[in-house]
């Protein structure tokens, strides 16, 4: 594949160039129809592990009747966050691993698309460089105090 057809929208020459000089890029898709598609196999592989047959009873129909009431905004939105939790372990692991990694969420949908002919069910979260970095790190732009944005109890209090 032709990385380098993998354009981020604003900051676009420096994506490129990242796209461009990486070992990998990773494209993190959700399928808005995998639910559909494979929810017998989640379950089978749930029983496998243990799952009681009631619970995947259960699920067998709570699952399509939670999912199926999404619109298109909703599902992209339930996509987004099942799929950052993977896409933030694999950033995790190549860093410990060793490598440098660049999340991008910038691209254009429908080129990333139209480049890996992805169903059309697909929706693509994020991209994800790995490789090794060139030169220097950014500048450091600094992070808030904990106990700006992280609360005990209640919000405002602070954690003890």
């Amino acid at each position: 594949m032709a990385r380098d057809q993998l354009l981020e929208r604003g900051d676009g020459a420096l994506a490129r160039l990242a796209v461009a000089e990486q070992a990998a890029v990773i494209v993190a898709c959700g399928d808005a129809d995998g639910w559909r598609k494979d929810l017998d196999l989640m379950l089978e592989q749930g029983r496998k592990g243990g799952m009681p047959e009631s619970y995947a009873a259960q699920a067998q129909t709570s699952v399509p009747n939670y999912l199926s009431s999404f619109n298109t905004a909703q599902m992209q939105g339930w996509l987004n966050k099942m799929v950052m939790l993977a896409f933030t372990h694999m950033m995790l692991m190549a860093e410990v691993m060793g490598y440098d990694t660049a999340p991008m969420e910038g691209f254009e949908q429908d080129k990333v698309h139209e480049v890996l002919r992805l169903p059309l069910s697909y929706w693509v979260v994020a991209l994800l460089a790995v490789g090794h970095a060139k030169g220097p790190d950014k500048f450091y732009g600094g992070r808030f105090d904990m106990g700006h944005t992280v609360f005990g109890e209640e919000f405002g209090k602070a954690l003890k």
